[in-house]
C-alpha cells in the first residue's frame, strides 16, 4: 500500500519541496481527503481540519477538471480502501456545506 500511495504521489505531481537531492510530494489528493474525514469522525479533530478537507477536495475536483463533484459513494469506497473510518452522511454534508460556502459551487 506504501508504495502504491508514493507511486500515486509522484504521478499526481505536486511537489511541496524541491532542493537538490529531494523532491517531496504531496500525498494522493483522495488519500489526504479521507485522512482529515477520518480525523473529524474522531475525537481529537483539530480546528483547521475542516478547512483542509475543503482545500483538498478543491484539488482534487481540479485535477477532474472542475466538472465532476466528488459523489458519496466515492468518498465512501475511498475511507474503505485506506482503512479510514467511512464518513457519515452528516460528515459529508458539512463538507459540502463548507465547500459550497468557500468556492460557490458543489463540491
Amino acid at each position: 500500500m506504501i508504495q502504491r500511495l508514493y507511486d500515486e504521489g509522484v504521478t499526481q505531481n505536486d511537489v511541496v519541496f524541491n532542493a537538490p537531492g529531494l523532491t517531496v510530494y504531496a500525498a494522493r489528493w483522495r488519500y489526504a481527503l479521507c485522512a482529515k474525514l477520518d480525523r473529524l469522525s474522531k475525537t481529537g479533530a483539530r480546528p483547521y481540519d475542516m478547512s483542509d478537507a475543503v482545500d483538498y477536495l478543491d484539488r482534487l475536483i481540479g485535477k477532474r477538471g472542475r466538472k465532476q463533484a466528488v459523489k458519496k459513494p466515492e468518498l465512501r469506497a475511498w475511507a474503505d480502501e485506506f482503512k479510514f473510518t467511512v464518513p457519515s452522511d452528516t460528515l459529508i454534508k458539512r463538507l459540502g456545506d463548507e465547500y459550497k460556502k468557500k468556492y460557490g459551487v458543489l463540491g
